[in-house]
């Protein structure tokens, strides 16, 4: 699969954020709970929908709306893997960009001014004369990174040492002490360009893409407030609501089998023990209906590529 470019990922990130942080996932699930609660009020005020029959048919709602949800998010969690796996080169791409140089003039006027500084930095009498000659030489290189580079960090800090130490009386240390600093911070963000500046902080942030895609306590609470009512588990606890969220492409399998008509039945007939385990044990085909549950619970996991089922 072909690596992501910087701004694709950039995209990518702010899509993640605004699912996760900015009430994306929330609001879906706040909707997806009334969509449910209106239709399984529908449903269980159907004399057709008695028992078993209502159980399948609140399973199916529960499929159909809430499956949504997950597909989002499986698209989501694709999404963050292939990122994780193209940051670096993407990163590296931009870093090692080179750079367009300055025009002729454009160096001659930094050659001139660097050449004024690095006197300056050796002969100045006070600190304002020779922060004066820097300041006249960050105006020259202004954007340009380029020339940036070029600025001589280590005969400046030379210079600030020398007139630092100064005796006169009006050295003032501190006032100084901020005119390096302003330089220096005016020095290092020039040293990149934008592009590479969200470069930089993309991979310094990287763990950002290392995180599950939902807040936890909320969403997990909002999604076994659904399950619960849905009766769409065995187990409806915490564990679904978590495994759903860290691994939706495992839990939408679960909720695409519960279109079909007999794994709904299924699913209803073991929560409500009209299916025992020796009747799962003597069947072939219900022996891959209960792996498909609790590869769903976390209690067994699967190989997307072979289909093979193995204990979690």
């Amino acid at each position: 699969m072909a690596k992501l470019k910087l701004d694709q990922i950039i995209q990518i990130k702010q899509e993640i954020y605004d699912w996760k942080f900015g009430g994306g996932l929330t609001r879906e699930l706040l909707a997806a709970k009334q969509t449910l609660a209106s239709r399984y009020t529908v449903i269980n005020a159907n004399p057709i929908y008695k028992g078993a029959e209502g159980e399948k048919a609140r399973l199916k709602e529960y499929s159909r709306v809430f499956g949504r949800i997950v597909g989002i998010q499986s698209v989501l969690d694709d999404k963050r893997v292939r990122v994780k796996n193209s940051l670096k080169s993407a990163v590296d791409e931009v870093l090692g960009a080179e750079l367009p140089k300055p025009s002729s003039t454009q160096q001659q006027l930094f050659d001139s001014a660097a050449l004024e500084m690095k006197i300056a930095t050796r002969t100045a009498t006070s600190a304002s004369q020779l922060f004066k000659t820097i300041d006249n030489l960050l105006e020259v290189v202004g954007d340009n990174v380029h020339l940036c580079r070029q600025v001589d960090i280590d005969a400046i800090l030379d210079g600030y040492s020398r007139v630092n130490d100064s005796k006169l009386a009006n050295n003032d240390k501190s006032t100084n002490l901020a005119n390096l600093n302003r330089v220096l911070s005016r020095l290092e963000e020039g040293r990149y360009t934008p592009e590479q500046h969200e470069a930089k902080v993309l991979l310094d942030n990287a763990v950002f893409f290392d995180q599950p895609l939902y807040v936890k306590g909320l969403h997990e609470s909002a999604i076994s407030e659904q399950t619960q009512l849905a009766g769409a588990n065995l187990r409806s606890g915490g564990a679904n609501a978590k495994l759903a969220l860290e691994k939706p492409k495992v839990y939408g399998m679960f909720l695409d089998a519960l279109q079909q008509d007999m794994f709904a039945g299924y699913v209803a007939g073991r929560k409500n023990g009209r299916i025992s385990d020796v009747e799962v044990a003597r069947s072939s085909e219900l022996q891959q209906y209960e792996d498909v549950i609790m590869v769903s619970d976390g209690r067994k996991s699967i190989d997307f590529d072979t289909s093979e089922v193995t204990e979690a």
